[in-house]
């Protein structure tokens, strides 16, 4: 979503004009999000959220895509993951070897990028320059797309995935959550400990659903960047698509401290902890 943001201004597009903006405005992750998750994008019309008009307008996407779209966004939203636009290609993955506390990224005094182990959350005591750990990580990364234990994995889940499925009962269990909800609240037909236990046990299918539907997608991202050049890509890429890919296939980076200061870079000190 970050990516596509970025893309999308620096291409000089803009959102669509209204009578504050005729002109639009420079898009973000909001209103990309609103305008994708919007029924106009089906081809249905709303009035204050409240769909009047089905098929009345040319469709952007097919109506199970746009569940999915839909699914995934609620899911992350719901999940309390961390949607913070990253700066840094491997801030939230780099992790401290003496303590494993996670490394932030801060410049020397002459600005040059490190990943830093900082105090109190750390030890404070180890520190790696950017320009040694990232190019080492993005060759790891192009040797590990290129693998046949990847493109193996990668094929193993597409084949698992069941997303028509997971969307026919997302749909019918948030369809049974708001008819409990109203025989609760509305029409006072069962009581509350009733109505208690039919919400956490629909809630839990519900976030099963949506789980599996996050995951199928994120099947489908893998699928995607397996086919991506990713030595030729990387350095004109924003940084907000080079960290989404190293998420996806990187659990942490392990970084052990230098044997001693002035030394030079030592690869060996870097170990990846492979996600997929």
């Amino acid at each position: 979503m970050h990516s596509i943001a970025l893309e999308w201004n620096a291409l000089g597009i803009r959102t669509p004009g209204r009578s504050t903006a005729p002109e639009g405005r420079a898009w973000e992750v909001s209103s990309l999000k609103r305008m994708l998750i919007a029924p106009r994008i089906v081809g249905d019309r709303s009035h204050h959220g409240a769909v009047v008009g089905t098929g009345v307008i040319p469709a952007l996407l097919d109506r199970e895509t746009w569940d999915q779209l839909r699914a995934l966004l609620n899911a992350r939203r719901g999940s309390g993951g961390d949607s913070r636009v990253r700066k840094h290609v491997l801030t939230g993955l780099a992790v401290c070897g003496r303590c494993s506390a996670k490394l932030v990224a801060r410049p020397d005094q002459h600005g040059i990028p490190r990943y830093c182990c900082m105090k109190p959350r750390g030890c404070g005591r180890l520190v790696i320059a950017a320009h040694n750990l990232e190019p080492l990580v993005a060759e790891a990364i192009a040797i590990r797309l290129d693998s046949p234990a990847f493109r193996s994995t990668v094929d193993e889940r597409s084949r698992g995935s069941r997303p028509a499925v997971d969307l026919v009962q997302l749909r019918a269990d948030e369809a049974s959550l708001e008819e409990v909800a109203r025989a609760y609240f509305v029409e006072r037909a069962i009581t509350k400990a009733e109505y208690v236990a039919v919400r956490e046990d629909l809630e839990r299918r519900i976030d099963v659903a949506r789980r599996r539907l996050e995951s199928t997608s994120a099947s489908a991202g893998l699928g995607r960047i397996a086919g991506v050049n990713v030595r030729a890509e990387w350095s004109g890429r924003s940084v907000p698509w080079r960290h989404e890919v190293a998420q996806m296939v990187i659990d942490r980076v392990v970084v052990a401290p230098a044997p001693r200061r002035g030394t030079r870079f030592d690869p060996a000190r870097v170990d990846i902890e492979w996600r997929v």
